[in-house]
Protein backbone atom coordinates (compact mmCIF):
# COMPACT_ATOMS: atom_id res chain seq x y z
CA UNK A 1 0.00 0.00 0.00
CA UNK A 2 1.37 3.12 -0.64
CA UNK A 3 2.00 5.94 1.85
CA UNK A 4 -1.04 7.29 3.28
CA UNK A 5 -2.03 10.54 1.37
CA UNK A 6 1.57 11.36 0.12
CA UNK A 7 0.58 12.29 -3.46
CA UNK A 8 -2.99 13.28 -2.43
CA UNK A 9 -3.47 16.69 -4.36
CA UNK A 10 -0.98 16.58 -6.45
CA UNK A 11 -1.81 17.01 -10.06
CA UNK A 12 -1.01 13.96 -12.47
CA UNK A 13 0.48 13.85 -15.85
CA UNK A 14 -2.22 13.36 -18.30
CA UNK A 15 -2.18 10.17 -20.56
CA UNK A 16 0.48 9.59 -23.15
CA UNK A 17 2.95 11.32 -21.20
CA UNK A 18 5.87 10.08 -19.53
CA UNK A 19 5.43 10.14 -16.06
CA UNK A 20 8.95 8.88 -14.87
CA UNK A 21 11.11 11.72 -16.91
CA UNK A 22 12.95 13.88 -15.25
CA UNK A 23 11.93 17.01 -16.83
CA UNK A 24 8.00 16.02 -15.73
CA UNK A 25 9.26 15.27 -12.06
CA UNK A 26 10.76 18.94 -12.16
CA UNK A 27 7.32 19.65 -12.76
CA UNK A 28 5.27 18.54 -10.01
CA UNK A 29 4.76 21.26 -7.46
CA UNK A 30 4.76 20.87 -3.66
CA UNK A 31 2.36 19.68 -2.21
CA UNK A 32 2.04 19.16 1.79
CA UNK A 33 -0.15 16.49 3.06
CA UNK A 34 -2.71 16.41 6.18
CA UNK A 35 -1.08 14.47 8.14
CA UNK A 36 2.73 16.43 7.44
CA UNK A 37 0.31 19.87 8.55
CA UNK A 38 -1.14 18.04 11.22
CA UNK A 39 2.26 16.73 12.55
CA UNK A 40 4.41 20.07 11.97
CA UNK A 41 3.99 22.13 15.80
CA UNK A 42 3.83 18.41 17.25
CA UNK A 43 7.67 17.81 15.90
CA UNK A 44 8.50 20.99 17.13
CA UNK A 45 7.77 19.41 20.83
CA UNK A 46 9.11 16.28 20.32
CA UNK A 47 12.21 17.60 19.10
CA UNK A 48 12.76 19.97 22.45
CA UNK A 49 12.05 16.62 24.40
CA UNK A 50 14.03 14.97 22.73
CA UNK A 51 17.06 16.66 23.47
CA UNK A 52 16.01 17.32 26.77
CA UNK A 53 16.01 13.08 27.17
CA UNK A 54 19.27 12.39 25.06
CA UNK A 55 21.55 14.91 24.96
CA UNK A 56 21.75 15.64 28.82
CA UNK A 57 24.40 13.84 30.67
CA UNK A 58 23.63 13.32 34.10
CA UNK A 59 20.89 10.30 34.82
CA UNK A 60 18.45 11.61 36.88
CA UNK A 61 15.14 10.03 37.54
CA UNK A 62 13.30 13.42 35.28
CA UNK A 63 15.76 12.21 32.45
CA UNK A 64 14.58 8.92 32.65
CA UNK A 65 10.73 9.87 32.24
CA UNK A 66 11.75 12.15 29.82
CA UNK A 67 13.50 9.07 27.47
CA UNK A 68 10.43 6.86 28.34
CA UNK A 69 7.54 9.68 27.52
CA UNK A 70 9.59 10.99 24.26
CA UNK A 71 9.86 6.94 22.66
CA UNK A 72 6.24 6.26 23.66
CA UNK A 73 5.13 9.20 21.86
CA UNK A 74 7.76 8.57 19.15
CA UNK A 75 6.29 5.15 18.31
CA UNK A 76 2.67 6.76 18.79
CA UNK A 77 3.36 8.92 15.94
CA UNK A 78 4.96 6.86 14.12
CA UNK A 79 1.70 4.32 14.32
CA UNK A 80 -0.57 7.29 13.17
CA UNK A 81 1.32 8.58 10.77
CA UNK A 82 1.69 4.78 8.65
CA UNK A 83 -2.16 3.92 10.12
CA UNK A 84 -2.87 2.86 6.70
CA UNK A 85 -0.47 0.75 6.90
CA UNK A 86 -0.53 -3.13 7.43
CA UNK A 87 2.04 -3.82 10.32
CA UNK A 88 3.85 -7.04 9.14
CA UNK A 89 5.26 -9.38 12.06
CA UNK A 90 9.23 -8.69 11.44
CA UNK A 91 8.52 -5.04 12.94
CA UNK A 92 6.84 -6.05 16.22
CA UNK A 93 10.08 -7.87 16.94
CA UNK A 94 12.36 -5.06 16.38
CA UNK A 95 10.11 -2.75 17.94
CA UNK A 96 10.41 -5.55 21.25
CA UNK A 97 13.89 -5.75 20.78
CA UNK A 98 13.91 -1.44 20.77
CA UNK A 99 11.88 -1.96 24.23
CA UNK A 100 14.03 -4.48 26.13
CA UNK A 101 17.32 -2.09 25.17
CA UNK A 102 15.68 0.68 27.05
CA UNK A 103 14.65 -0.81 29.94
CA UNK A 104 18.00 -2.12 30.65
CA UNK A 105 19.16 1.27 30.20
CA UNK A 106 16.60 2.49 32.54
CA UNK A 107 17.09 -0.22 34.88
CA UNK A 108 21.06 0.21 35.25
CA UNK A 109 21.53 -2.79 33.18
CA UNK A 110 23.49 -3.09 29.64
CA UNK A 111 26.76 -4.29 31.84
CA UNK A 112 27.74 -6.61 28.43
CA UNK A 113 27.34 -3.50 25.96
CA UNK A 114 27.54 0.01 28.35
CA UNK A 115 29.29 2.28 25.74
CA UNK A 116 27.49 1.46 22.71
CA UNK A 117 23.95 0.46 24.17
CA UNK A 118 21.96 4.04 22.97
CA UNK A 119 23.32 3.79 19.98
CA UNK A 120 21.89 0.07 19.59
CA UNK A 121 18.55 1.82 20.72
CA UNK A 122 18.82 4.28 17.96
CA UNK A 123 19.71 1.79 15.23
CA UNK A 124 16.42 -0.88 16.46
CA UNK A 125 13.99 2.18 16.25
CA UNK A 126 14.85 3.81 13.15
CA UNK A 127 15.16 -0.16 11.72
CA UNK A 128 12.04 -0.65 13.42
CA UNK A 129 10.31 2.46 11.61
CA UNK A 130 11.17 0.94 8.09
CA UNK A 131 9.48 -2.05 9.02
CA UNK A 132 6.75 -0.80 10.37
CA UNK A 133 5.91 1.57 7.38
CA UNK A 134 7.56 -1.07 4.42
CA UNK A 135 10.24 0.68 3.16
CA UNK A 136 12.90 -2.20 3.54
CA UNK A 137 14.07 -2.67 -0.19
CA UNK A 138 12.88 -5.91 -0.34
CA UNK A 139 10.09 -5.61 1.96
CA UNK A 140 11.90 -7.38 4.66
CA UNK A 141 15.09 -8.20 6.26
CA UNK A 142 17.46 -9.86 3.69
CA UNK A 143 20.95 -9.56 2.27
CA UNK A 144 20.53 -5.37 1.48
CA UNK A 145 20.33 -4.77 5.38
CA UNK A 146 22.89 -2.49 5.44
CA UNK A 147 22.03 -0.04 2.39
CA UNK A 148 18.11 -0.55 4.55
CA UNK A 149 20.23 0.89 7.77
CA UNK A 150 22.07 3.56 5.03
CA UNK A 151 18.56 4.57 4.13
CA UNK A 152 17.19 4.98 7.64
CA UNK A 153 20.30 6.94 9.19
CA UNK A 154 20.99 9.35 6.39
CA UNK A 155 18.98 8.61 2.76
CA UNK A 156 15.56 9.28 3.69
CA UNK A 157 15.93 11.94 6.86
CA UNK A 158 18.53 14.13 5.22
CA UNK A 159 16.80 14.16 1.49
CA UNK A 160 13.96 15.53 3.50
CA UNK A 161 15.28 17.78 6.13
CA UNK A 162 14.09 20.49 4.80
CA UNK A 163 10.74 19.29 4.53
CA UNK A 164 9.44 20.71 7.64
CA UNK A 165 10.35 23.84 6.53
CA UNK A 166 8.36 23.18 3.07
CA UNK A 167 4.95 22.73 5.08
CA UNK A 168 5.58 25.63 7.30
CA UNK A 169 5.37 28.19 4.62
CA UNK A 170 2.98 25.83 2.24
CA UNK A 171 -0.03 27.85 1.02
CA UNK A 172 -3.37 25.29 0.40
CA UNK A 173 -5.18 27.39 -2.33
CA UNK A 174 -9.00 27.09 -1.32
CA UNK A 175 -12.24 27.26 -3.59
CA UNK A 176 -12.89 30.87 -3.41
CA UNK A 177 -9.29 31.37 -4.17
CA UNK A 178 -8.47 32.05 -1.40
CA UNK A 179 -4.77 30.95 0.52
CA UNK A 180 -4.62 28.62 3.82
CA UNK A 181 -1.68 30.66 5.56
CA UNK A 182 -0.17 28.92 8.56
CA UNK A 183 3.22 31.11 9.35
CA UNK A 184 1.41 34.44 9.75
CA UNK A 185 -0.84 32.68 12.32
CA UNK A 186 1.91 31.40 14.38
CA UNK A 187 3.77 34.50 13.58
CA UNK A 188 0.80 36.45 15.53
CA UNK A 189 0.50 33.76 18.43
CA UNK A 190 4.20 34.75 19.29
CA UNK A 191 3.84 38.15 18.81
CA UNK A 192 0.47 38.19 21.00
CA UNK A 193 2.31 35.78 23.93
CA UNK A 194 5.27 38.50 23.98
CA UNK A 195 2.69 41.48 23.98
CA UNK A 196 1.18 39.50 26.61
CA UNK A 197 4.28 38.99 28.84
CA UNK A 198 4.84 42.76 28.50
CA UNK A 199 1.74 44.08 29.62
CA UNK A 200 1.36 41.15 32.44
CA UNK A 201 4.88 42.51 33.60
CA UNK A 202 4.00 46.39 33.79
CA UNK A 203 0.70 45.77 35.39
CA UNK A 204 2.59 44.02 37.87
CA UNK A 205 4.94 47.11 38.47
CA UNK A 206 2.02 49.21 38.45
CA UNK A 207 0.19 47.12 40.93
CA UNK A 208 1.48 45.49 43.89
CA UNK A 209 -1.63 43.24 44.49
CA UNK A 210 -2.14 42.36 40.93
CA UNK A 211 1.66 41.17 40.83
CA UNK A 212 1.50 39.53 43.67
CA UNK A 213 -1.59 37.72 42.07
CA UNK A 214 0.67 37.24 38.47
CA UNK A 215 4.24 36.77 40.48
CA UNK A 216 3.99 32.52 40.00
CA UNK A 217 3.13 32.75 36.47
CA UNK A 218 5.59 35.53 35.48
CA UNK A 219 8.53 33.79 37.28
CA UNK A 220 7.65 31.16 35.15
CA UNK A 221 7.75 32.54 32.10
CA UNK A 222 11.07 34.41 33.19
CA UNK A 223 12.59 31.36 33.13
CA UNK A 224 15.90 31.66 35.72
CA UNK A 225 18.06 29.13 33.49
CA UNK A 226 17.15 30.44 30.31
CA UNK A 227 20.89 30.14 28.75
CA UNK A 228 20.33 26.42 29.28
CA UNK A 229 16.67 26.27 27.66
CA UNK A 230 17.71 28.66 24.97
CA UNK A 231 20.24 25.81 23.73
CA UNK A 232 18.45 23.32 23.80
CA UNK A 233 15.64 25.22 21.72
CA UNK A 234 18.12 25.96 19.04
CA UNK A 235 19.62 22.57 19.43
CA UNK A 236 16.23 21.17 18.87
CA UNK A 237 15.62 22.83 15.44
CA UNK A 238 17.93 20.42 13.90
CA UNK A 239 16.98 17.59 15.47
CA UNK A 240 13.30 18.16 14.77
CA UNK A 241 14.00 18.94 10.88
CA UNK A 242 15.77 15.57 11.02
CA UNK A 243 13.17 13.69 13.15
CA UNK A 244 10.56 15.30 10.64
CA UNK A 245 12.47 13.92 7.81
CA UNK A 246 12.60 10.76 9.50
CA UNK A 247 9.37 10.08 10.05
CA UNK A 248 6.62 11.91 7.35
CA UNK A 249 9.87 12.05 4.54
CA UNK A 250 10.26 8.14 4.67
CA UNK A 251 6.02 8.09 3.76
CA UNK A 252 7.16 10.10 0.94
CA UNK A 253 8.90 7.38 -0.49
CA UNK A 254 7.32 4.56 -2.42
CA UNK A 255 7.98 1.14 -1.62
CA UNK A 256 7.34 -0.31 -5.47
CA UNK A 257 10.73 2.05 -6.32
CA UNK A 258 12.50 0.58 -3.09
CA UNK A 259 11.22 -2.99 -4.44
CA UNK A 260 13.17 -1.94 -8.28
CA UNK A 261 16.35 -0.68 -6.41
CA UNK A 262 16.46 -3.81 -5.06
CA UNK A 263 15.98 -5.48 -8.55
CA UNK A 264 18.20 -3.29 -10.43
CA UNK A 265 20.93 -4.03 -8.41
CA UNK A 266 20.28 -7.66 -8.18
CA UNK A 267 20.43 -7.77 -11.64
CA UNK A 268 23.55 -5.45 -12.04
CA UNK A 269 25.50 -7.90 -9.53
CA UNK A 270 24.69 -10.81 -12.29
CA UNK A 271 26.95 -9.11 -14.19
CA UNK A 272 29.97 -9.74 -12.00
CA UNK A 273 29.65 -12.90 -12.05
CA UNK A 274 32.88 -13.44 -14.82
CA UNK A 275 35.20 -15.74 -12.51
CA UNK A 276 35.35 -19.04 -13.73
CA UNK A 277 34.25 -22.03 -11.61
CA UNK A 278 37.59 -23.83 -11.77
CA UNK A 279 39.24 -20.50 -10.72
CA UNK A 280 37.66 -20.34 -7.65
CA UNK A 281 37.41 -23.92 -6.84
CA UNK A 282 41.36 -23.90 -6.45
CA UNK A 283 41.16 -20.81 -4.65
CA UNK A 284 38.96 -22.31 -2.43
CA UNK A 285 41.20 -25.62 -2.06
CA UNK A 286 44.27 -23.92 -2.02
CA UNK A 287 42.47 -21.77 1.51
CA UNK A 288 40.89 -25.78 3.10
CA UNK A 289 44.32 -26.90 2.47
CA UNK A 290 46.02 -23.70 4.18
CA UNK A 291 43.43 -24.62 7.07
CA UNK A 292 43.57 -28.34 7.68
CA UNK A 293 47.45 -28.05 7.51
CA UNK A 294 47.04 -25.43 10.54
CA UNK A 295 45.07 -28.06 12.27
CA UNK A 296 47.41 -30.64 11.98
CA UNK A 297 50.87 -28.77 12.70
CA UNK A 298 49.02 -26.59 15.50
CA UNK A 299 46.80 -29.41 17.22
CA UNK A 300 47.59 -29.56 20.31
CA UNK A 301 47.59 -25.22 20.57
CA UNK A 302 43.98 -25.05 19.03
CA UNK A 303 42.39 -27.72 20.75
CA UNK A 304 44.24 -27.42 24.03
CA UNK A 305 40.78 -26.27 25.70
CA UNK A 306 39.35 -29.78 25.37
CA UNK A 307 41.79 -30.96 27.08
CA UNK A 308 42.76 -28.30 29.14
CA UNK A 309 46.09 -28.67 28.84
CA UNK A 310 48.47 -25.23 27.60
CA UNK A 311 51.44 -24.97 25.18
CA UNK A 312 54.88 -24.07 26.36
CA UNK A 313 55.35 -20.34 27.94
CA UNK A 314 51.73 -20.29 27.47
CA UNK A 315 49.67 -19.21 30.80
CA UNK A 316 45.59 -19.47 30.11
CA UNK A 317 44.91 -15.95 30.37
CA UNK A 318 47.18 -15.43 27.07
CA UNK A 319 46.44 -18.88 25.29
CA UNK A 320 42.54 -18.12 25.90
CA UNK A 321 42.46 -14.48 24.38
CA UNK A 322 45.50 -14.51 21.78
CA UNK A 323 43.66 -17.82 20.34
CA UNK A 324 40.08 -16.47 20.66
CA UNK A 325 40.51 -13.51 18.37
CA UNK A 326 42.80 -15.37 16.13
CA UNK A 327 39.87 -18.02 15.04
CA UNK A 328 37.19 -14.96 15.09
CA UNK A 329 39.49 -12.89 12.34
CA UNK A 330 40.05 -15.89 10.07
CA UNK A 331 36.13 -16.62 10.56
CA UNK A 332 35.61 -13.28 9.54
CA UNK A 333 37.86 -13.26 6.40
CA UNK A 334 36.18 -16.87 5.42
CA UNK A 335 32.82 -15.28 5.35
CA UNK A 336 34.08 -12.66 2.74
CA UNK A 337 35.82 -15.03 1.13
CA UNK A 338 32.06 -16.47 0.82
CA UNK A 339 30.76 -13.45 -0.33
CA UNK A 340 32.98 -12.98 -3.12
CA UNK A 341 32.42 -16.30 -4.24
CA UNK A 342 28.94 -15.99 -4.24
CA UNK A 343 28.78 -12.77 -6.20
CA UNK A 344 31.36 -13.64 -8.96
CA UNK A 345 31.67 -16.89 -9.55
CA UNK A 346 30.31 -17.63 -13.23
CA UNK A 347 27.88 -20.22 -11.94
CA UNK A 348 25.90 -19.39 -8.74
CA UNK A 349 27.71 -21.54 -6.24
CA UNK A 350 24.46 -23.89 -5.21
CA UNK A 351 24.64 -24.83 -8.61
CA UNK A 352 27.87 -26.36 -9.13
CA UNK A 353 28.79 -29.45 -7.30
CA UNK A 354 32.71 -28.82 -7.18
CA UNK A 355 31.90 -25.12 -5.84
CA UNK A 356 29.17 -26.03 -3.67
CA UNK A 357 31.49 -29.09 -2.09
CA UNK A 358 34.03 -26.25 -1.76
CA UNK A 359 32.36 -24.16 -0.22
CA UNK A 360 30.68 -26.72 2.38
CA UNK A 361 34.58 -28.01 3.01
CA UNK A 362 35.30 -24.33 4.17
CA UNK A 363 31.92 -23.70 6.10
CA UNK A 364 32.98 -26.93 7.96
CA UNK A 365 35.81 -25.86 8.62
CA UNK A 366 34.85 -22.34 9.91
CA UNK A 367 32.17 -24.04 12.34
CA UNK A 368 35.00 -25.74 13.69
CA UNK A 369 37.07 -22.67 14.41
CA UNK A 370 33.80 -21.69 15.78
CA UNK A 371 33.53 -24.06 18.56
CA UNK A 372 37.43 -24.27 19.21
CA UNK A 373 36.55 -20.33 19.72
CA UNK A 374 34.27 -21.32 22.48
CA UNK A 375 36.18 -24.21 23.95
CA UNK A 376 39.47 -21.62 24.69
CA UNK A 377 36.31 -18.87 25.79
CA UNK A 378 35.11 -21.75 28.30
CA UNK A 379 38.57 -22.34 29.88
CA UNK A 380 39.22 -18.81 30.20
CA UNK A 381 35.73 -18.48 32.32
CA UNK A 382 36.02 -21.85 34.41
CA UNK A 383 39.71 -20.19 35.50
CA UNK A 384 38.37 -16.30 36.19
CA UNK A 385 34.66 -16.36 36.13
CA UNK A 386 32.47 -14.81 34.24
CA UNK A 387 32.96 -11.18 32.92
CA UNK A 388 30.77 -8.87 30.54
CA UNK A 389 33.43 -9.12 28.41
CA UNK A 390 32.83 -12.52 28.43
CA UNK A 391 29.33 -12.80 27.59
CA UNK A 392 30.05 -10.46 24.43
CA UNK A 393 32.42 -12.94 22.93
CA UNK A 394 30.60 -15.82 23.61
CA UNK A 395 27.77 -14.07 21.73
CA UNK A 396 29.75 -13.33 18.91
CA UNK A 397 31.00 -16.59 18.79
CA UNK A 398 27.31 -17.93 18.86
CA UNK A 399 26.61 -15.61 15.80
CA UNK A 400 29.42 -16.47 13.70
CA UNK A 401 28.61 -19.87 14.14
CA UNK A 402 24.92 -19.48 12.94
CA UNK A 403 26.10 -17.84 9.96
CA UNK A 404 28.14 -20.85 9.23
CA UNK A 405 24.77 -23.20 10.00
CA UNK A 406 22.89 -20.54 7.87
CA UNK A 407 25.11 -20.60 4.63
CA UNK A 408 25.33 -24.12 4.37
CA UNK A 409 21.57 -24.35 4.88
CA UNK A 410 21.36 -21.39 1.96
CA UNK A 411 23.84 -23.56 0.08
CA UNK A 412 22.37 -26.93 -0.04
CA UNK A 413 18.51 -25.89 0.11
CA UNK A 414 18.61 -22.65 -1.64
CA UNK A 415 16.05 -21.06 1.09
CA UNK A 416 17.06 -17.31 1.41
CA UNK A 417 18.78 -17.93 5.41
CA UNK A 418 19.90 -14.21 5.66
CA UNK A 419 16.45 -12.96 7.10
CA UNK A 420 16.62 -15.84 9.74
CA UNK A 421 20.22 -15.19 10.74
CA UNK A 422 19.43 -11.39 11.19
CA UNK A 423 16.44 -11.49 13.50
CA UNK A 424 18.96 -14.29 15.36
CA UNK A 425 21.41 -11.42 16.01
CA UNK A 426 19.37 -8.45 16.78
CA UNK A 427 17.05 -10.78 19.09
CA UNK A 428 20.03 -11.74 20.40
CA UNK A 429 21.80 -8.69 20.84
CA UNK A 430 18.92 -6.73 22.17
CA UNK A 431 18.76 -9.35 25.33
CA UNK A 432 22.38 -9.13 25.82
CA UNK A 433 21.68 -5.85 27.14
CA UNK A 434 19.93 -7.46 30.29
CA UNK A 435 22.70 -8.36 31.81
Amino acid sequence: MESMDANKGVPQPQSGTAPTSAAWVSRIPFAATPTEKTSLLVSYLMAYLYVSAFFTVDATPALKVAEVVFSVLFCAAVEWVYRGEKAGWESWVWLGCAAVILVSILAGRCRAVPTFSMLFYHTYVVYWLLARSGRLMEGKSGRFLPLDVCHGFFVFPLSHFFLRVQVLFYREEKSGGKKKAVWPAVGAVVLAAVLFYGAATLLGEADGQFRTLTKDLLDWVKLPELPEYGARLVLSLPVGAYLFGLVLGTAREKPQKLREKAGRMAAEAEKLRRVPDSVWNMLLGAFCLLYLLFFVIQGSYLFGAFTRTLPESFTVSSYARRGFFELCWVMALNFLLLAAVTVSSRTPAGQSKSTKGMCTALLGESFLLAVTAFSKLALYISCFGFTPLRLESSWLVCVLAAGCAAAMVWLWNGKKTARPWILFTGVTLALLHLY
